[in-house]
């Protein structure tokens, strides 16, 4: 994409496509001058870093990675139904914490909460994704921390955000 802010000053913006279409990077106009001013031979993986966006996908398509400059990278995990049901960023992933979203049968959100993996080794996002992709948990998840809901054993709710019910239940 490319923009004129004035005659002579052109910006340009890539948006660069995996080989099923889905956007994988962005290359904003810094970017751009940056790869230019150091003629066409980027500083090493900080140069993306500094600058750039990029998404990450699974099979089903499902954003599981994201970038975004100057931030650290975002982590998703999907139930089988392929509602968006925890996601970390840097800051919580310091933390061993990751935001949990509960859903009713009908697909609307009902509960929110702060979680921690206590276990004694981390749980990465795809051993997250393989137990929400093979467990046949009757959804939610009560377990072992009081009233509030935790998606694996191991994990507490540190803080309960939101609750949300609604008149039409079946």
């Amino acid at each position: 994409k490319e923009a004129y802010l004035a005659i002579d000053d052109r910006r340009f913006t890539y948006y660069v496509y995996d080989e099923l279409g889905r956007e994988r990077y962005i290359i904003p106009p810094i970017a751009y001058e940056a790869l230019r001013a150091s003629q066409n031979s980027p500083q090493g993986p900080s140069y993306f870093h500094d600058y750039c966006y990029y998404t990450e996908y699974d099979a089903m398509n499902r954003v599981i990675k994201s970038y975004k400059p100057g931030k650290d990278y975002e982590y998703f995990v999907y139930d089988k139904r392929g509602r968006l049901v925890l996601s970390q960023d840097g800051n919580l992933r310091a933390k061993r914490q990751w935001f949990y979203t509960v859903y009713d049968n009908q697909t609307r959100v009902r509960e929110k909460a702060l979680v921690k993996d206590n276990n004694t080794s981390v749980m990465s996002r795809q051993m997250l994704q393989m137990v929400f992709d093979i467990a046949d948990y009757s959804y939610p998840f009560y377990r072992n921390s009081g009233n509030y809901l935790t998606p694996v054993d191991g994990f507490e709710v540190v803080t309960h955000l939101e609750s949300i019910r609604y008149d039409n239940y079946y």
